[in-house]
């Protein structure tokens, strides 16, 4: 007599099934990650001569010959910081008029503060003339008449920050002598300087904008407002002459056709990440990957890049991998690109899209969230830089009418096509800017030149 059969899913069979799958998978884990822990980064793209060819394509000029040009510009950035470390050791030998006691060093903000220039400004208009005796504002001048240069390219291996932005102080310190000295020409009326001062600013903004690096494209859009807003104010101030502003007015519109786009900058930070991305991820032969090491971001985000056994456990299974990131952070790019063409205006609701797209990343796509987080506040910054040139190339348009007929216009048309091709239009949503005239203005305005929305 035979028994009733035993069901197979009794509570033993059942746990030596349950048993049997997790030891698949833990052996299933235990190799992949194992594969990421010994996984090397795949290093194959050239990004030194794709950032070349990206110079090249926004400068118009062979990359060779502007590294040779960028040897000239060091040199007057080394002079700019050798002035700045002399004055300051002078000012340790109590050698100028004490000023105050958290101000007793060379500031060329000093000479930008306000409407008059302090009576102890010594310190400053000296360095300004050793500056100009040692050539660092004709190095500039060069770079006007010869080109753009270009930073050589970096060594083997990623990118590091301090590479990136080992330059941008020293040209932030060349820019604001500049600036000084064009104000102190304007206020001596000497209109010319003034004018070769306002170009040099820009040729310095015009370079950085194109070294292939969204740092430096930031660092020349500071320079490119503080150049306008010293312009602006010495129109305000200084009783420029129609051939100045003529002068003014042909060097806007020779550095507005030559900048780089937002375009450039947003293509180079694509190169960067590619870079990153070669040195950080694996490739497992069909261009895929798991994050390896994690190298220094130009945004300074760096984590220790030995690799341990945890480590590449959560990169395989809890990080996205090299596809996912690279297919992500390429989309984003082309997106804000395309945003970028756009009207200022019409720019605002697709980046709050944006905006809310990166908000809303998981911890998955940690990378793309630290590398190309603030890239949509970016894009929407360059509307400002839009507004200030065409405000700035209106208002020399304004003096230049002034010049010519002893008043300003009654309405900005009047100034096509004898001085502007077209009537002057508010870049921000393609409508014309907002003008009008004041009549006994209690600050002394003549006009009121303006932007809506």
């Amino acid at each position: 007599m035979t028994g009733k059969p035993r069901p197979w899913y009794r509570w033993r069979n059942v746990a030596l099934t349950l048993t049997a799958v997790v030891l698949l998978f833990a052996v299933w884990a235990f190799l992949e990650t194992l594969a990421v822990y010994r996984a090397e980064p795949n290093t194959i793209l050239d990004t030194q001569s794709a950032l070349r060819r990206l110079f090249e394509r926004s400068a118009g000029v062979p990359a060779a010959e502007a590294e040779e040009a960028w040897v000239e510009l060091v040199s007057a950035f080394d002079t700019v910081d050798e002035v700045a470390l002399e004055m300051n050791a002078r000012f340790a030998t109590n050698e100028f008029t004490p000023r105050d006691e958290y101000d007793n060093e060379l500031d060329y903000s000093r000479v930008l503060a306000g409407p008059t220039l302090p009576a102890e400004l010594g310190p400053e208009r000296l360095a300004v003339g050793l500056l100009r005796q040692r050539g660092a504002f004709d190095r500039l001048q060069m770079l006007s008449e010869r080109g753009p240069a270009l930073q050589p390219p970096a060594r083997r291996g990623p990118i590091p920050m301090s590479y990136v932005i080992a330059r941008l102080s020293s040209a932030r310190s060349l820019a604001m002598a500049r600036a000084a000295s064009m104000r102190l020409a304007a206020a001596e009326g000497d209109f010319e300087e003034a004018t070769a001062a306002f170009d040099g600013l820009l040729a310095l903004a015009r370079t950085l904008a194109l070294q292939p690096y969204l740092y430096s494209y930031l660092t020349a859009a500071a320079i490119e407002a503080l150049a306008l807003g010293e312009m602006r104010y010495g129109l305000a101030e200084f009783d420029f002459d129609g051939l100045a502003c003529a002068r003014l007015l042909t060097t806007l519109d020779r550095h507005d056709e030559t900048s780089p786009t937002v375009e450039h900058a947003l293509e180079a930070e694509r190169v960067y990440i590619h870079d990153w991305v070669q040195w950080a991820y694996s490739d497992d032969g069909e261009g895929d990957g798991y994050l390896v090491a994690v190298p220094e971001l130009a945004s300074g985000f760096a984590v220790p890049s030995e690799q341990s056994f945890a480590a590449a456990a959560l990169s395989r299974f809890f990080f996205g991998s090299r596809t996912e990131i690279l297919t992500l952070m390429d989309d984003l790019i082309d997106r804000l690109i395309a945003i970028s063409k756009k009207l200022p205006a019409e720019r605002i609701e697709l980046l709050e899209t944006e905006a809310q797209f990166m908000d809303g990343l998981t911890r998955r796509y940690l990378v793309v969230a630290l590398t190309l987080g603030a890239l949509d506040r970016f894009v929407q910054g360059d509307s400002i830089r839009m507004l200030r040139r065409a405000g700035a190339r209106t208002m020399v348009a304004l003096e230049l009418y002034r010049a010519s007929h002893g008043r300003y216009p009654d309405s900005l048309d009047r100034l096509a096509p004898a001085i502007l091709p077209d009537p002057p239009s508010d870049p921000l949503h393609g409508l014309p800017l907002g003008y009008r005239l004041l009549i006994d203005d209690p600050h002394g305005r003549p006009y009121l030149l303006y932007s809506v929305g």
